[in-house]
Order: structure tokens, then C-alpha cells, then sequence
């Protein structure tokens, strides 16, 4: 085989880590094949234990291989997998970078092992018998004395000398490493790394708008409404100042918080609890169509966006299933939850944070996802994606430089979207145009959110920087690792 690319992602799901990987092997004949590596669960998505999991994987696959069809067609070694990995695609996690680095180490040793071992095995007898003789004084040192050896199980003694020889063999192949040319060197050890273009996407959105919320205090104004939960709002209405004071800074006011609300009441990750049912069947009724609201409940892509143009467009269409729902209660009220979200949507500043991620989602999130999952994805490449991320990055400086390109009188799906393509909800921009004249901070949070996009969007697509890994591949050589 010519390479292998590994691919990874994991999630969490009622408090269960869950790995998923498969990998893909270019053949010698340029054939591709694809493998699925499984589901396996951890307990913990550290990079120690992802690397791990892999080596007990392969260990376990080649073993089952070995065990069945080995006799008729050979043994394979489980070694074979990391010794020809040549590229690893991996989700945004926290120190998914460093699991690269762990993935990198264990390949420079093993590279190193099975360069020299074949050379060790194939060795004259009374030179290989040096060379075992070695190994054995070694593991007899490193039990302590021949007493303690010779106490050890026959199992447990060629444990140990495996461990000495393949350390033996480790250095031979470092010292034979070390001859080479440096070119020759860069192309052993060469292990590309790309992160996931749905994690750029999602981080970007929650730097940009960790950015974009320290505008209201940054302007000296009062900013959002509160959107405290039940035990801060009875704090705060019955307390002293100083409790009233706890129970606001406890509290967040925000969009994100709004569309969190939101998905909660309307589509509740949880069939038992929410409105969703009646929330469907009100919005089918009204608008002729079925439809759902964007699953903010749960850990969805680009779903806070998606909910923020939804609440917009059908604002008055929300505020009247609201009261709609407080009507049939026996009480004829809301509940703490509803209640926010029903003051939420009446509420000017988080009105204007909704509009800047669904104006975000129409001139980024979505013309980056069309071209990620367009057509033809399949035979994309992410190698060769390094001039759409300068792009995009280009673009969201352009836009900090020149807001009018997307708020200005003059502006079309032309100015204010990255691709020049339309927009895939023209109905929020015309919308959001027409309601400028109200959003008196719309600007100012439109350049701090893409600010804060540009800042963690850089951050997150540095594998394609100019000089890089990645940009100094060939064709030739982006077709193989890709």
C-alpha cells in the first residue's frame, strides 16, 4: 500500500464518550479503499486515551485477521497501520493537536523499529545471535538480577525481550535514519494533520460572539435584558440590592441564551417535555408547511444561527403562539422559561444580536458549507481547500474595514456573501434592511462579531497557512495524503 489517511470524531451522549474512525488506504495501483474502524466508547476524549483506543484497535483487528484468514494469506502486522499513515483528519476538540503529536511519535518509532528489524532478523546467525544476547542481558538488567529473571514466567520473558528488541531495533533505525538526506527525512515522517470544516464553522460562531457580547459593556450601555432563571428572578424580586446585584451578574442576557430558550420550548431534545408538538402543528397551519424548529436542544451545526432567522422572520408569528399556549393553561400564565423567551423576542438589543448571527449565517456559514457539502463533495479534497479559507478570512477583514458592504443601501447577496452566490434565506436580509433604522448598535456588533470571527476562524484553519504543511505539498502529493 502506498498510505493511509485516518479519520475520527467523537461525541458524548448521556455522559458516555463515543469514538468513531475509519480510514482510508490508497493502494498501489491508486485503488482507494475505505474502512470503517467502529464505534468504540472511552472515558475520556483526551488524546491519551484516543491514541490508545487506536493501538488497541489495530492490535485487535490484525489479531482477528491473523487468527482467520492468516494461514492462507499471511500475517499482517498491526505496526503496518501507523508505519504507513500518511494523513489524519480529527474533530476540533480541545487537544486534538496534541493527539496529532502523540500520533506522530508513535509513528517516528515504529517507522524506525521496522526499518531496522527486518535488517536485524536477516543478520548472519553468530551476528543475530549478538544481538539476542544483548537483548537478554538488558531485560535480565532491567528485572534486577538473574535470580529475579528466572523467577519471571516463560510468557513474561518474551514480553520483555520483545520490549528490548524492538528498543534495540528503535535505535539501529534512528542511527540509519540519521544518514539520510533531509528531504529524504521530511518524506518519512511526513503526517498530515486538517481539522474538521464543520468544527471551524462552529468555534468560529462562539468566538465571534464571545467577541461580539462585550460590546454593550465596552459602550458603556445597558445591553440585554436578563434572562435569569427561576431562583435569580425571586432573588431578585424579593432581595436587597446587594442580592439584586448577585442575582444579575448570575444571570445572562443574550441571543444565544434566547435561541438555548427557545429550542427548549419548541423542539426539546426530549419527546415528553416542550411544545413541539403544538408548535408544528401551529406554524404548519400558518404557514402551509411543515416545518420544525432548528434543534438548539441539542448539539446541532450552525442551529443557533438557523433558530436566530427563524425567530426573526416569524417574530409575531412566536409572540402569538405564545400567548396562544398561555391561554390553554388552567393558570393563564407562563412558566419562568416561557416567560423569557416571550420578553426576549420583545427585547431591542437581543433583537439586534439575532440579526448579526443570521447575517453572519447568510454571508459565511452557509456559502462555507456549500462548499464543503455541495456537489461533488465526495471527491473533494480537504488538502486543496487552503485558497477557499484564505478567502474566506480575506473576506471577513474586508467586512470589518467596510460594514456597508453588507448593511450599506447598496448591498446584495453580491457584496455581503464571501461566494457572490444568493443567499439561501433572501426573505432575513430584506427583512433585517428594512428594520435597520431601528438597530441603533447594528454595525458596531456586525464588526465585533466579525472581528472575533476573523481572530478564531485564523486560529482554527492554521494547517493551511502560507508556508505551512500543507501548502508546500505537490499535487502529487496532496492526492496521496488526501
Amino acid at each position: 500500500m502506498l498510505g493511509i489517511t485516518l479519520s475520527g470524531d467523537g461525541t458524548t451522549h448521556k455522559s458516555i464518550n463515543h469514538e468513531a474512525q475509519h480510514a482510508i488506504i490508497i493502494q498501489e495501483n491508486d485503488e482507494r479503499k475505505q474502512f470503517n474502524l467502529g464505534v468504540h466508547s472511552a472515558v475520556n476524549h483526551t488524546a491519551e486515551t484516543q491514541l490508545k483506543g487506536l493501538q488497541e484497535q489495530m492490535l485487535d483487528l490484525h489479531s482477528l485477521y491473523n487468527r482467520t484468514l492468516g494461514p492462507t494469506r499471511g500475517t499482517v502486522d498491526s505496526r503496518t497501520f501507523i508505519h504507513k499513515l500518511k494523513g489524519v483528519s480529527t474533530d476540533h476538540a480541545s487537544d486534538q493537536k496534541a493527539y496529532v503529536r502523540l500520533l506522530e511519535d508513535w509513528k517516528r518509532k515504529v517507522d524506525r523499529e521496522i526499518s531496522r528489524e527486518s535488517v536485524v532478523f536477516n543478520l548472519p546467525p553468530n551476528k543475530f545471535s549478538m544481538v539476542l544476547c544483548t537483548a537478554l542481558d538488558q531485560a535480565i538488567q532491567h528485572s534486577g538480577e538473574l535470580e529475579a529473571w528466572n523467577q519471571l514466567s516463560n510468557l513474561e520473558k518474551d514480553r520483555r525481550n520483545q520490549v528490548i528488541l524492538q528498543a534495540l531495533c528503535t535505535e539501529l533505525g534512528e542511527q540509519e535514519f540519521s544518514k539520510l538526506s533531509l528531504e529524504e527525512k521530511k518524506a518519512i515522517d511526513l503526517l498530515v494533520w486538517v481539522g474538521c470544516c464543520m468544527h471551524k464553522e462552529l468555534n468560529t460562531v462562539k468566538g465571534a460572539y464571545t467577541k461580539m457580547s462585550k460590546y454593550w459593556q465596552q459602550m458603556g450601555l445597558p445591553g440585554l435584558l436578563k434572562l435569569m432563571n427561576h431562583d435569580n428572578a425571586a432573588a431578585f424580586s424579593i432581595g436587597g440590592e446587594s442580592v439584586k446585584d448577585q442575582a444579575s451578574s448570575a444571570s445572562q442576557g443574550s441571543a444565544v441564551k434566547l435561541t438555548s430558550l427557545s429550542g427548549s420550548i419548541f423542539n426539546h431534545k426530549d419527546d415528553k417535555k416542550g411544545q413541539q408538538d403544538t408548535y408544528n402543528n401551529f406554524f404548519e397551519e400558518r404557514l402551509g408547511k411543515h416545518t420544525r424548529f432548528p434543534d438548539t436542544s441539542n448539539t446541532r451545526y450552525q442551529s443557533h444561527c438557523e433558530a436566530a432567522t427563524t425567530l426573526l422572520l416569524y417574530r409575531d408569528l412566536f409572540l402569538e403562539f405564545m400567548e396562544l399556549v398561555r391561554s390553554k393553561k388552567e393558570s393563564q400564565t407562563f412558566n419562568h422559561m416561557e416567560s423569557n423567551v416571550y420578553q426576549g423576542l420583545q427585547d431591542l438589543s437581543t433583537l439586534e444580536e439575532l440579526c448579526v448571527l443570521s447575517l453572519f449565517s447568510l454571508a459565511v456559514s452557509h456559502p462555507y458549507m456549500r462548499r464543503i457539502r455541495g456537489e461533488n463533495h465526495q471527491n473533494t479534497n480537504a488538502l486543496d481547500l487552503g485558497p477557499l479559507h484564505h478567502e474566506i478570512l480575506a473576506f471577513m477583514h474586508q467586512v470589518i474595514e467596510d460594514p456597508s458592504l453588507i448593511l450599506g443601501e447598496q448591498a446584495t447577496y453580491q457584496t455581503a456573501t464571501f461566494d457572490k452566490k444568493p443567499f439561501n434565506h433572501p426573505e432575513i436580509f430584506v427583512l433585517i434592511k428594512s428594520s435597520q433604522t431601528s438597530y441603533l448598535h447594528l454595525e458596531g456588533l456586525l464588526v465585533d462579531f466579525f472581528t472575533g470571527a476573523a481572530e478564531t476562524f485564523s486560529c482554527f484553519s492554521a494547517e493551511f497557512e502560507v508556508g505551512g504543511v500543507i501548502d508546500l505539498l505537490t499535487p502529487q502529493m496532496c492526492w496521496l495524503h488526501g
